[in-house]
């Protein structure tokens, strides 16, 4: 059953349109052509972006927070802050860093592509004729060429059989070239997937590279491709079935060419001239499709490319690579940042400033406050008269000389201490402390203490000045010359000072305080 060109025409239009617009709906149609997951960085009522509030670090409620540091100690000249878009909490942060450790931020299942301006790509190379417009020319001149009523009209047997050979082969060109022009839309709408993947890497929605791979794939499915890693045997497989197909023309124009040739003293010169045109037209066409779907063309390498592009995108972490914000010093350290995206749009906003406490840094301070010595403080001594109250006789008159150590065995005093150690994450730490009780009555009686302290690490400022201390003190107390000591009587000494009969001998004793932070040097690593 023959098929009538002039019935064929306004299908192979209606089919040129239709596979056209679905080839660009796939990059510039709906968004619902891609699946993407619900997002998860704005706010669902209104859409504006995600501003997560930072408290003080008096409380972390709304932080995940671990007492160990980020990282493993023999790490710790590196400490990370991770921002996932997916978890739950979206921030996690160490409640402390060791003190001199580099910062780095870094976030997980975000676009890299979309939010950081630095991705490694390959452009695909795709400014080549496709030869499809041609195509659809020749095919339109296919469709005016066919008259079946030529037959019934020719001249003579000669033009009678040429144009049956004509129609004959036509038919062959004709359905070749609608099957070339469908090969060539599935490779142009497979080299679309460059677009596709391009705009899935500027959107700063996507959490996962999942979701680009499903994109890409819901826009390959269309064109038959059902794997990313046969794209480019795929593209290939299809260039050589044009490049098969337009030799195919070419042979067939060849043929028509000789046969008219053959029988041109039975065709008037105006059919041969016109069959001749329009056998050109088609041997024009055929060539240049050989010429731009040859199997070594550029298109082979362009799908390679592409291939290689996607693979690289999907095989890539989907997150930002860590980046250095600063180095912890002091006690503390806070940060605050801006996720946005390559147009400048806010996409996620860590505010206000958020404060991570340090550990392992050296610090000196100064403390006063009040200590009690225990032993080590000497003795009071003074003259007795009549020890045993007598009421008569000789003892009436004795004098001893009395010692008292109890009211000196607890001293209070004043002290200045010096407190040398390194931050901890614990709650308490310990402290080499080095301090004076200074005796404002007696200066040569003060004494130097050494020893060992208990800070804070509480969030309160307060808590955080108050240092307990305790240790063993060293300083000069009075004692008995050595000439003056066992004595039965000491009436001769009774208008004597008692200071005279004293000497300043050094007295090792203990010593606790409590002291108030007033004052710090610069810390250090």
């Amino acid at each position: 059953m023959r098929v009538y060109y002039a019935l064929v025409a306004p299908l192979i239009l209606f089919i040129t349109l239709e596979m056209t617009s679905t080839a660009n709906a796939g990059i510039n149609g709906p968004r619902s052509a891609f699946v993407e997951k619900p997002l998860s960085l704005t706010r669902p009522d209104t859409g504006a972006p995600v501003i997560y509030p930072i408290k003080p670090a008096a409380g972390h409620s709304e932080r995940k927070t671990t007492n160990k540091p980020a990282s493993d100690e023999r790490e710790s000249s590196r400490e990370t802050i991770i921002f996932d878009a997916t978890a739950d909490p979206i921030l996690v942060v160490p409640e402390y860093v060791k003190e001199g450790a580099a910062i780095y931020i870094q976030y997980l299942n975000v676009n890299p592509w979309a939010v950081e301006s630095n991705p490694v790509f390959q452009n695909i190379n795709r400014d080549y004729s496709t030869g499809l417009s041609e195509l659809q020319g020749q095919l339109g001149i296919m469709t005016q060429s066919k008259d079946t009523g030529k037959v019934s009209k020719a001249q003579n047997a000669a033009e009678k059989k040429f144009i049956e050979e004509y129609e004959k082969h036509g038919d062959i060109i004709n359905k070749t070239f609608k099957e070339i022009e469908q090969k060539i839309m599935v490779v142009n709408g497979i080299l679309e997937l460059d677009s596709v993947l391009k705009v899935n890497m500027a959107n700063p929605m996507l959490t996962n590279k999942e979701q680009i791979s499903a994109n890409i794939l819901n826009h390959a499915q269309q064109y038959g491709l059902d794997s990313i890693n046969k794209l480019t045997s795929f593209v290939k497989e299809n260039v050589k079935e044009i490049y098969k197909g337009a030799s195919t023309v070419n042979n067939e124009v060849s043929y028509l060419e000789r046969f008219l040739e053959d029988t041109r003293k039975g065709i008037s010169e105006k059919q041969r001239k016109d069959y001749t045109e329009k056998l050109a037209g088609f041997k024009k066409t055929a060539d240049d499709l050989v010429k731009i779907y040859t199997p070594n063309s550029k298109i082979g390498a362009s799908a390679s490319a592409l291939q290689a592009n996607i693979t690289m995108v999907l095989s890539l972490p989907f997150s930002l690579q860590p980046k250095k914000i600063g180095a912890a010093r002091g006690d503390y350290f806070e940060f605050s940042d801006e996720l946005k995206d390559k147009k400048g749009n806010l996409i996620v906003k860590i505010d206000p400033p958020f404060r991570i406490k340090t550990y392992g840094g050296t610090r000196v301070d100064f403390s006063v406050g009040i200590g009690v010595n225990i032993w080590g403080n000497g003795a009071d001594y003074q003259f007795r008269k009549n020890p045993t109250d007598a009421q008569t006789g000789p003892d009436t008159a004795k004098v001893i000389l009395a010692e008292n150590k109890s009211n000196k065995a607890l001293k209070f005093s004043p002290i200045i201490g010096i407190h040398w150690y390194k931050t901890t994450r614990h709650a308490v730490q310990t402290m080499l402390t080095i301090g004076v009780s200074p005796d404002f009555s007696t200066l040569a009686e003060s004494r130097l203490s050494v020893g060992g302290g208990l800070g804070f690490t509480s969030s309160t400022d307060l808590l955080r000045r108050i240092v307990i201390n305790g240790g063993i003190s060293v300083g000069y107390a009075d004692k008995l010359k050595s000439e003056y000591q066992n004595w039965e009587s000491y009436n001769r000494f009774a208008n004597v000072d008692i200071a005279n009969m004293t000497t300043k001998v050094p007295q090792v004793g203990a010593f606790i305080a409590v002291t108030f932070n007033v004052g710090s040097l610069s810390s250090s690593k």
